[in-house]
């Protein structure tokens, strides 16, 4: 059975493509596994570097769901083409005859972060700081592209070489999967130490905030030198699952306590910021649970990013759209409530408007902007869309309200649990549907003044023209 389709199969003349016309194989890199061996190669024409994994065909016999197997393989070369960023393996190429897939990919030899936490034992908070900003940059990338990895662990990130500031590579999309806004998955998957409680739990529904849990539990093995969710070995495989799931089904306590377990133990010294980015990634609750974005704008990582703005603030200004005022008027309602803007997203906020407005008068002038987007490496065309974006008022200028809206908006969007909660909130007699009345008594009881009515704006969100703005609407209005 084929796994690519014919017309990858092929080169532009239509002839059958053959990787042994294009590479040299090499020496054999690492050890094999489950289904093939990885071979470094070399470019006949360009005589660069990659390794080659070959994978059998003839090893999938005896597998009993071998087309399952088969679509997880298609699957993963799909995602790898999706996803372009420095710090995810590069996919080269693919080929396929009767008896082999050959996935080239660009070659690293640095090894798995897993050997590097077993050789030291743990790693310092600088080089984990280093080597978790790479990481979650491109996870942040990936979910922007709403695709799920599934399966984060120290095995699954390779360094590009030996040196200790080698570039971190995520691989392994074999069980990666295309989350749509709105939707969620159901599948099992994963390793049991790193897995989310929704991924594990009996309700089993799921999206991109389940990275963020695994990459919480392996933030801690890099600093602890053990995972917090740990049962004794001596079950068979089964049995060993089922009691780390009841253990991350208890959830993490972010305590400092004698001993080992799913807390912080108290006699491994690790600073309060770690530990605090550590449990907010650990929250079993997942509208408290911060995004990718979020983690990255933690102030335990503030030496990490070479930009002069805060990493949430920027993300904010680059997807913040102009809107309508129903849009608005529902931001202002949730932008000074602190389940949304906690008081470190505030002070760094606060922060950050300073640094833009450089003559202190309170408002930040186009020409003020331009000079700290050129900063963080934005073209022209862009700051120019993003300003006007931002400038709710169209004043010719971004006031700190505006710009807070920004941030409530990327906030509150970016968690299809917490728009479920805004929406609750103001559904004030649960019955599934806003009415201008539901609107008008949130607006009064948060202080937002529009010169549009609450009927007015409830029609710009009432795409079925009922009168009312249900789930679907609301998501689609604030999502826009």
């Amino acid at each position: 059975m084929m796994v690519l389709a014919d017309s990858d199969l092929v080169d532009a003349d239509g002839n059958k493509r053959k990787v042994k016309n294009d590479w040299t194989f090499g020496k054999q890199l690492g050890q094999p596994g489950q289904f093939g061996v990885a071979h470094l190669v070399q470019n006949k024409k360009t005589k660069e570097l990659a390794a080659c994994k070959i994978i059998a065909k003839s090893k999938f016999a005896q597998v009993e769901n071998k087309n399952a197997m088969y679509e997880d393989m298609r699957n993963e070369i799909k995602m790898m083409r999706e996803i372009e960023h420095k710090n995810v393996i590069d996919l080269v190429d693919v080929y396929e005859n009767k008896k082999n897939l050959y996935i080239v990919m660009e070659v690293c030899t640095g090894g798995e972060l897993f050997d590097r936490i077993q050789d030291v034992g743990s790693l310092s908070e600088k080089e984990t700081s280093n080597i978790m900003f790479q990481i979650l940059s491109a996870l942040e990338s990936m979910h922007q592209k709403k695709i799920a990895h599934c399966d984060l662990k120290p095995d699954n990130f390779l360094f590009k070489d030996k040196t200790k500031s080698s570039v971190v590579k995520v691989i392994d999309f074999g069980m990666a999967k295309s989350v749509e806004r709105g939707k969620y998955l159901n599948q099992l998957c994963g390793t049991p130490y790193y897995t989310a409680p929704e991924v594990c739990g009996p309700q089993r529904n799921y999206n991109t905030g389940a990275d963020v849990w695994s990459m919480g539990v392996v933030m801690f093995v890099m600093l602890f030198g053990f995972p917090p969710f740990y049962v004794n070995p001596g079950y068979d495989t089964r049995k060993e699952a089922e009691a780390i799931y009841a253990l991350i089904q208890k959830g993490f306590e972010a305590k400092t306590k004698p001993g080992y377990g799913p807390y912080f133990p108290e006699d491994i010294d690790v600073s309060a910021d770690a530990k605090d980015l550590i449990g907010s990634m650990l929250q079993t609750d997942r509208v408290k649970r911060p995004t990718i974005t979020e983690c990255l704008a933690h102030k335990w990582f503030k030496s990490a990013s070479d930009k002069p703005l805060n990493h949430m603030v920027l993300q904010s200004l680059g997807k913040f759209h102009n809107t309508t005022k129903f849009k608005q008027a529902t931001l202002s309602i949730f932008k000074t409530m602190g389940n949304i803007l906690n008081a470190s997203t505030v002070d760094d906020l606060r922060a950050s408007f300073k640094k833009m407005d450089t003559n202190g008068d309170g408002s930040v002038s186009y020409e003020e902007f331009e000079a700290q987007m050129i900063k963080c490496g934005h073209k022209q065309d862009q700051i120019q869309e993003m300003f006007k974006n931002v400038d709710v008022d169209d004043d010719h200028s971004i006031s700190y309200d505006e710009l807070m809206l920004t941030v409530t908006n990327e906030m509150l969007s970016s968690r299809d649990e917490r728009l479920w909660e805004a929406f609750c909130e103001m559904d004030e007699d649960d019955d599934g549907v806003l009415t201008a009345a539901e609107l008008k008594n949130a607006m009064s009881k948060h202080n937002v003044n529009m010169t549009e009515s609450a009927k007015e704006l409830i029609a710009q969100a009432d795409t079925d023209g009922d009168g009312t703005v249900d789930w679907e609407e609301f998501m689609k209005a604030l999502s826009a």
